[in-house]
């Protein structure tokens, strides 16, 4: 019998092994699509979970969008 496909592959595909073939939707990473981008990520992340789409929070910064900027910044900050 075949396996469910994972729920977050993209476009529901993946292979014999229960391996997303075409990666996951927005927002999860892994093999399976079973690991959520970090909570501050603006969209994307990288399969080791950094933010690749900057943050969410404009107020944020750091790989996993956990850093404050400075007080008074405008428009976010890339430090």
């Amino acid at each position: 019998s075949c396996a469910a496909c994972p729920e977050h592959c993209r476009g529901q595909t993946c292979d014999a092994t229960g391996k997303c073939a075409n990666g996951c939707v927005v927002g999860y990473i892994g093999e399976k699509c079973d690991g959520k981008c970090p909570a501050g990520c603006a969209t994307t992340c990288s399969s080791e979970g950094k933010c690749t789409s900057g943050c969410e929070d404009d107020t944020k910064w750091g790989p996993n969008c956990e850093k404050d900027c400075p007080a008074h910044t405008v428009g976010g900050c890339n430090q």
